[in-house]
């Protein structure tokens, strides 16, 4: 035994520098919380912690065995990559490993990536990630200057009897970590139920960060596979009859805002006046404010697949296994325009489960729109503009889809300076780790839905006196400073109410032309009724087939909030958490 274990153990006295720095790198994420010492999660904490010594020592023999110095970096650097990329996740943004993580670096483009370095990368949390950083090569340049010394140090003066029962003890973890590993990854990369949500709760509860991220990839190749039937039903769908059960021309337009916060809104009580045009069209009639809206996701990527689909997210049903509503639109003869200023028309590949590809993918495109804007622009009124020039949806039925920039951080980017109106010194939130920086960016953000407002009152003048409904909501919500020292959309730790509450819950409202509401006295009743009624931005598709009066199977009554046959249901978010739930818990 003593001879077995002296052969095990001589790549990790030979490489003793770089076999401790990579445990240390490793272990650190998987034993870095609150509940290390709590017995329920010992057995846990157990696991990880023998998962990790077998990585490490699987990689400490490659660099062994090849002695090589390009492996050796190579492998110090995967190391040190993932737990920068870890620890950047889990001090800047509160953020772990997963699936969505991956897919939104995938579909950040190259300006929002400014942004991002702007606002995120130079902030207190990225310096004291890069300085970690320093630290590890720092400190990974001293133990492989004095390797030799300490492994000379291991080999000479620590008892023989200590070290032979130490190592023994030793590879009966490493032993244990990798049959668990190795079971781990195969039922993982095996499973047969394709739901993410379903394998995100197997997995996600680990912290070791190599597990983290075979989900993270596991789950990428699931979306992709969504994706992929997605394509298939949506051509499938393309084919089918669908009929208009009116002669009534209408236009129907869908805005969809972005990072509004819907407690930033004077429409719901915000002591600013953010939204001065909306509120005069409320008092006029025309405008119908709902108070019980909250979306599935809070990134666009995820939200906007099950909106555009023609699920449920909260009954369990796969946005992949039901058709977009624009291709039911346009197979039943409607005119489809979606103009979107978050489109990054250089992507023309898809690699992975982006948005961009999903909503604008070459073999559904044609079955999907009439026409859609072939660039972007700094400010919202910029798109409304570049519509109108296009005099397009004169005539016929039309679908509208308006996809703006909204408040998207950074917001002081998101409107004219001549629409500054709000300073730090209109900040009334007097939290105590408020800064005058801090409440100028709240000041921002109040600018950025000032002009918000300004820029739906040029979509409706559009079409004011047309048959027309109108429907706003945005994809997600927002934080500002609101309940905590962050902003962004950083994870929660805890206090779910609030979190729920400002990322999740979002304005919504439809306004209705003066000749529709004349054209349509009942439903204008039903719209009224139902402005407190729970509802969940993914079933949109419901309202907008109620409105156009099409013969689909795809409707469903009973998820459509404007009739007396609606059924509310729990609503569940992506974080697998019941909203409902949580708010009667508080309440």
């Amino acid at each position: 035994m003593k001879n077995i274990l002296k052969h095990l153990s001589v790549p990790i006295i030979n490489q003793i520098s770089f076999f401790l720095i990579c445990f240390t790198l490793l272990v650190f994420p998987a034993i870095a919380r609150k509940e290390l010492f709590d017995i329920s999660f010992f057995s846990t904490i157990f696991l990880e912690v023998s998962t990790v010594l077998f990585i490490s020592y699987i990689l400490t023999c490659i660099v062994y065995v090849f002695k090589n110095k390009i492996v050796k970096i190579l492998l110090y650097s995967l190391t040190i990559a993932i737990f920068i990329f870890w620890l950047f996740l889990k001090v800047v943004m509160n953020l772990t490993i997963t699936p969505m993580i991956l897919i939104v670096l995938l579909e950040t483009n190259s300006k929002e990536s400014s942004e991002f370095i702007h606002n995120v990368l130079l902030s207190k949390q990225s310096i004291f990630v890069l300085l970690s950083f320093l630290g590890i090569i720092t400190a990974t340049y001293f133990l492989e200057k004095y390797r030799s010394r300490i492994s000379t140090y291991i080999l000479r003066f620590i008892p023989s009897k200590i070290r032979y029962t130490s190592l023994y003890l030793l590879f009966i973890t490493i032993l244990w970590g990798g049959g668990f590993l190795a079971n781990t990854t195969h039922k993982l990369y095996h499973a047969d139920d394709k739901r993410i949500d379903k394998l995100d709760i197997k997995y996600f509860h680990w912290r070791n960060p190599i597990v983290k991220l075979l989900f993270a990839f596991k789950g990428l190749n699931i979306i992709e596979q969504q994706i992929q039937t997605s394509f298939q039903t949506n051509i499938r769908v393309s084919k089918e009859k669908t009929k208009v059960l009116s002669q009534e021309d209408i236009n129907i337009i869908v805005v969809i805002g972005e990072s509004f916060i819907k407690h930033h809104s004077s429409l719901y009580g915000y002591y600013l006046q953010t939204n001065p045009f909306l509120e005069k069209e409320k008092l006029n009639g025309n405008l119908f404010v709902f108070n019980d809206v909250i979306t599935t996701a809070s990134r666009t990527s995820e939200s906007l697949k099950n909106l555009f689909s023609c699920n449920s997210y909260s009954l369990g049903e796969s946005f992949s296994n039901f058709p977009l509503f624009t291709v039911v639109f346009k197979s039943a003869n409607y005119n489809v325009y979606m103009w979107d200023n978050q489109t990054d028309f250089a992507s023309t590949q898809f690699a992975t489960a982006t948005l961009n590809s999903f909503l604008y993918n070459k073999d559904i495109y044609s079955i999907s729109y009439t026409q859609t804007n072939n660039k972007t622009f700094a400010y919202d009124k910029d798109l409304i503009k570049d519509f109108k020039h296009q005099q397009l949806a004169n005539q016929g039925n039309n679908l509208l889809i308006f996809h703006l920039m909204g408040q998207h951080n950074e917001a002081q980017e998101r409107f004219p300076k001549s629409f500054a109106k709000f300073s730090y010194k209109d900040i009334k939130h007097f939290a105590n780790y408020l800064n005058q920086e801090k409440m100028q960016m709240i000041a921002d953000y109040d600018n950025a839905t000032l002009y918000n407002d300004y820029v739906l009152e040029q979509i409706i003048d559009l079409y004011r006196d047309k048959n027309t409904v109108i429907i706003y909501f945005s994809d997600h919500g927002e934080e500002m400073f609101d309940y905590r020292d962050a902003h962004f959309r950083p994870g929660c730790l805890g206090d779910w109410y609030n979190f729920l509450k400002y990322q999740y819950e979002v304005p919504f409202f439809i306004w209705c032309s003066d000749k529709y509401k004349e054209l349509h006295s009942e439903t204008i009743k039903q719209i009224n009724d139902a402005v407190n009624k729970p509802f969940a931005i993914d079933n949109l598709c419901h309202i907008l087939f109620y409105f156009a009066n099409i013969d689909t199977k795809y409707y469903k009554q009973e998820r459509n909030i404007l009739t007396d046959k609606y059924k509310p249901v729990d609503r569940m978010t992506d974080n697998k958490i019941n909203y409902d739930s949580v708010m009667r818990t508080k309440h």
